[in-house]
């Protein structure tokens, strides 16, 4: 790593059979706990916690305070329902920018809650 990496992300989002049977709170947390404990060890900040709504409301709301939000809400207006700030908003999966060439044809858009000073405090030391 180099001082003024980007901060590690925690993607907490459901995939493959655990879309259809989401597991309890306290089973994703007897992961989730330890490794946000690892990361913040390794690299001296919290990692940043992302998730869409649904996922949001079932494992993150009213936890984890330390970690900063990276909240997914392309439809609707990023509030929270525990009445925190997110840090992070991707309000939306669909856009095209120009001089981008990648093999998506859609990207993700996202901003950002606060001024440069602020984000620099996000990365890493």
């Amino acid at each position: 790593r180099h001082r003024g990496d980007l901060p590690v992300v925690v993607d907490v989002e459901c995939y493959a059979t655990y879309c259809d049977t989401p597991p309890p709170a306290a089973t994703v947390r007897e992961v989730l706990d330890p490794l946000l404990l690892a990361i913040e060890q390794q690299y001296g900040r919290p990692a940043v916690l992302y998730a869409t709504r649904d996922w949001y409301e079932r494992y993150l709301a009213g936890s984890y305070p330390d970690n900063p939000i990276w909240f997914r809400s392309v439809a609707t207006s990023p509030h929270l329902t525990d009445d925190r700030d997110w840090t992070f908003w991707q309000w939306s999966a669909r856009e095209q920018l120009e001089g981008y060439d990648g093999d998506e044809e859609f990207i993700d858009m996202n901003a950002f809650r606060g001024n440069r000073e602020e984000l620099e405090s996000l990365l890493l030391p």
